[in-house]
């Protein structure tokens, strides 16, 4: 009897400890999740396309972007564009969000019709328009983008 009262009760004393150590479980189970997720979110960073690599990717084909330029401030959902000129003439590049439902009607009717009227000088007007993946090119129609075009259609990521 007096042994079993001497279990019950070293028992009843490490059951504090066993406390701590779970503790500590849960501190090292954290510790292992940050561990885990931060290389997945730095891979994720790097697996998403960005608007650089299509730029980039028109000077590999010897495509001349003249003023390239970061455009700022975008009136539709679009997450970075780009400008430059061609013959004196403004071609605006974006890559678009399209889950947004504006943005899925302009791509639906940049692929039907190839222009598009949206809102970008603070007027809206009517642009030749060509879709990539991610990728919206909006153009004055009565530029020769022939050859940026079929470049802008080839690239993929």
């Amino acid at each position: 009897m007096k042994l079993i009262k001497i279990l019950c009760l070293s028992m009843i004393a490490l059951l504090p400890l066993q406390g701590c150590s779970m503790n500590e479980m849960k501190e090292d189970a954290n510790d292992v999740k940050e561990d885990v997720q931060r290389p997945v979110e730095e891979a994720k960073d790097e697996v998403e396309d960005r608007i650089d690599n299509l730029t980039a990717y028109f000077k590999e084909k010897d495509v001349e972007l003249n003023e390239l330029q970061t455009i700022e401030d975008i009136d539709f959902a679009a997450d970075e564009g780009r400008s430059f000129t061609v013959d004196g003439k403004t071609v605006y590049i974006y890559r678009v969000n399209q889950d947004d439902a504006k943005m899925q009607k302009v791509i639906k009717e940049a692929k039907e019709n190839g222009k598009v009227k949206v809102n970008i000088t603070g007027t809206e007007m009517e642009y030749g328009a060509h879709v990539n993946q991610d990728y919206l090119m909006l153009y004055d129609t009565s530029v020769n983008v022939d050859p940026i075009v079929s470049v802008f259609d080839s690239y993929t990521y």
